[in-house]
């Protein structure tokens, strides 16, 4: 996004917010279950953050070319993977790196793991409709505050 002011007379500035708009709904709807696939590949939080920030940055410059017809998740993950490669080239001086082939199968597995996630979710939160207020209330104290620690 730009700094400059918008300009009333500019035949493109309704496409263009139109555009910005189309990508921050389809973003908000599926940023959560990328950083999960990002972390799922990286071994370190901050990592994961900083790979996840850069690719929210190329998502946005490259969504005029994403084509709105395809799933959303395999483009933006193909997306993170090439800048987790890339992340993962400027750190091999790192003494833990691992080979381009593993990185490839653990993204694969990763992947092919999110519709599984997904679908446990909604099977946690049916489950957890049926646990009487005062002990979900203790579990999801629990497990949130563990989640964040």
């Amino acid at each position: 996004m730009s700094d400059q002011p918008v300009n009333p007379n500019d035949p493109h500035a309704d496409e263009s917010d139109g555009q910005a708009e189309g990508f921050v709904r389809i973003f908000a709807a599926h940023h959560q279950r990328l950083f999960a696939y990002i972390m799922a590949l990286m071994h370190d939080r901050t990592d994961a953050e900083e790979v996840f920030q850069e690719t929210s940055l190329v998502l946005w410059r490259e969504f005029p070319s994403y084509r709105q017809d395809e799933p959303f998740m395999p483009w933006a993950c193909g997306i993170a993977f090439n800048q987790m490669r890339k992340f993962w080239r400027q750190r091999k001086r790192d003494k833990l790196t691992f080979s381009l082939a593993l990185l490839e199968d653990l993204a694969r597995e990763a992947t092919e793991m999110q519709d599984e996630v997904e679908s446990r979710k909604v099977a946690l939160a049916e489950c957890m409709k049926s646990i009487p207020q005062r002990d979900r209330t203790v579990l999801e104290l629990y497990y949130g505050a563990a989640s964040t620690a």
